[in-house]
């Protein structure tokens, strides 16, 4: 929500780590786009990969009011500092309107996938993009075997190496917005225009459940938020483990269930994920433990030889939490470092927002 150079045109930054560590941090760059209009939101979804990144602006109206775009931007030289866009990619459909178009992305190597949830009467869709070395072009059209309109496949997407994960949390098939998540697996010849491999959900789901609204995956292993699951009590939300099983994805039930250990009426734990080789971190914007909505983080670690046994190795909070933070709206782990959101912080100003890092 970005208002330079017109209001909510979005922007993005980049933070690189000095050679003292995280804690001397400043930002290296400043990213926006070439002809940013108001209400555009670059930088609600990002994600980067090497010397890529992606950002997305699904409130652009290339083809539309909202029909969204994405941006490109590549590490020119030694640093970021004089980072520009390189391209630009627009919904590639016979969509003009409202399509969201960027509501989610995720980039591993020269593979990007876009969300565009809002897409033929927020049924949504989703693309996979290819960086040739000199532009992304799509390469391939993703749907659900069973599509219906509002279920919003696309709110969510993840990539790892050949597997792509899809989230539709408005899906009925457990009850109205129970949720679901779609896995496709790269075809040998390549990703073609294509229907999902298998689809995962809760092995006992109900209403309003949102499972699918974040989504993530790394080698054999995805996780699925479930932040409206009452299991604990009412909205305290669930986040449900897959690992890949020796027949493939399309043989797949879930491998485990977790759920914070004092669960919460509105934690909404689940509501942002991932996850990095074996060690899983989880956001609950909704905790009070501190003071109302303030926040929390969670990390697991597989134990042992799978992850059924597993309980929380960590529980993550700040030395500044205030009210109302809602620290955990996202999260990201790479390595043993963890970043979170807290996007109504008020360091700044009402709700200009921060983030937080765990080594």
């Amino acid at each position: 929500q970005d208002d330079s150079p017109v209001s909510n045109a979005g922007s993005a930054y980049i933070f690189e780590k000095p050679g003292g560590g995280w804690i001397s941090m400043t930002e290296s760059a400043k990213l926006t786009a070439s002809d940013q209009a108001n209400a555009d939101y670059l930088g609600q979804s990002v994600s980067i990969s090497g010397n890529h990144i992606l950002a997305a602006a699904p409130g652009d109206d290339e083809n539309g009011s909202s029909s969204g775009s994405v941006y490109f931007y590549e590490k020119p030289g030694a640093n970021w500092l004089t980072a520009t866009e390189t391209s630009k990619a627009s919904p590639y459909f016979e969509w003009f309107g409202t399509a969201f178009f960027g509501c989610d992305v995720a980039i591993d190597g020269n593979y990007a996938v876009v969300g565009s949830r809002a897409a033929y009467s927020n049924q949504g869709t989703a693309y996979v993009l290819f960086f040739d070395g000199t532009s992304w072009e799509k390469v391939a059209e993703l749907s659900a075997s069973d599509a219906a309109a509002g279920d919003w496949y696309g709110f969510s997407v993840d990539m790892s190496g050949d597997v792509i994960v899809i989230g539709a949390h408005y899906d009925d098939d457990s009850g109205s917005a129970s949720g679901s998540a779609y896995v496709y697996v790269m075809p040998g010849g390549g990703w073609v225009d294509m229907t999902e491999t298998a689809k995962l959900t809760a092995s006992v789901g109900f209403m309003n459940d949102y499972f699918g609204y974040d989504v993530s995956i790394d080698g054999d292993v995805i996780v699925v938020g479930a932040h409206g699951d009452d299991e604990g009590a009412g909205d305290s939300g669930g986040v449900f483990v897959f690992e890949k099983p020796g027949g493939g994805w399309s043989t797949m039930i879930e491998t485990c269930q977790i759920s914070p250990s004092s669960p919460s009426n509105g934690g909404y734990f689940g509501y942002s994920v991932d996850i990095d080789s074996d060690q899983i971190v989880v956001g609950e914007y909704g905790n009070s433990d501190i003071a109302s909505d303030t926040g929390a983080v969670y990390v697991y670690e597989k134990p042992g030889a799978n992850w059924i046994t597993m309980t929380e190795t960590a529980k993550l909070t700040t030395t500044d939490a205030t009210a109302s933070d809602q620290l955990g709206q996202s999260v990201s782990i790479s390595g043993s470092n963890i970043i979170a959101g807290a996007h109504t912080d008020d360091d700044a100003g009402t709700s200009s927002g921060s983030a937080y890092i765990w080594t």
